[in-house]
């Protein structure tokens, strides 16, 4: 039930539960002994318990909805827009950042992050940031070192009317969204629109 009632049906998540499925299956519809024939409703009565639960759950989550109504997968777009900047560059030397976002980008252009987290949202969010204690300002130090040229931010509300206040939202982290837009500023990044909530920010 914990692999699917987040209704991110990824395939490495189900294939963990696949063998404990299988046992669960094979106890529930096997009796033990001849002896308990109401084990046999009670059994059925579990696993129907069990689908109607993952149904109930899984049947309105945002991710769920889009993989059966084959809406386009943002990680694989934002990665088609930094590949094509990435196809520019002949000496293959440009390095990107997921900034807020899937991090799938990473894993679809078979490249490690530059920064140590692989999950934006351990930095971009404002509790993840403050209950795991991560260092700010560690990550622009990476962004440095690692000499990334191509960041990507995708969100319902754009980076700029986050830190111009143009929208209040308590999930982001003020800090690092400030911080980061000071620091795509000073760097000199330009934007590209890649969709309504993706933009491409890159040297």
């Amino acid at each position: 039930m914990g692999a699917i009632w987040t209704g991110f049906l990824y395939e490495h998540y189900l294939l963990a539960i696949l063998v404990p499925l299988l046992f669960l299956i094979g106890f529930s519809l096997t009796p033990i002994t001849l002896s308990f024939q109401k084990k046999k409703y009670f059994n059925f009565i579990l696993i129907l318990g069990i689908l109607s639960f993952s149904f109930v759950s899984v049947k309105n989550r945002n991710h769920l909805e889009k993989t059966l109504k084959s809406i386009p997968d943002q990680g694989e777009i934002v990665a088609q827009a930094i590949r094509g900047k990435i196809s520019l560059d002949t000496q293959n030397q440009k390095r990107f950042f997921i900034a807020q976002g899937t991090h799938s980008p990473y894993i679809l252009l078979d490249q490690l992050p530059p920064v140590k987290w692989v999950q934006p949202n351990n930095y971009s969010e404002r509790i993840f940031l403050e209950n795991l204690n991560l260092n700010i300002n560690e990550i622009f130090v990476s962004l440095n070192e690692q000499s990334v040229s191509i960041i990507s931010w995708c969100y319902p509300f754009s980076m700029e009317d986050v830190v111009k206040g143009k929208v209040k939202d308590n999930e982001l982290s003020e800090i690092y969204s400030k911080k980061l837009y000071e620091y795509l500023t000073e760097k000199g990044f330009k934007r590209e629109q890649v969709n309504p909530e993706c933009s491409l920010y890159y040297l």
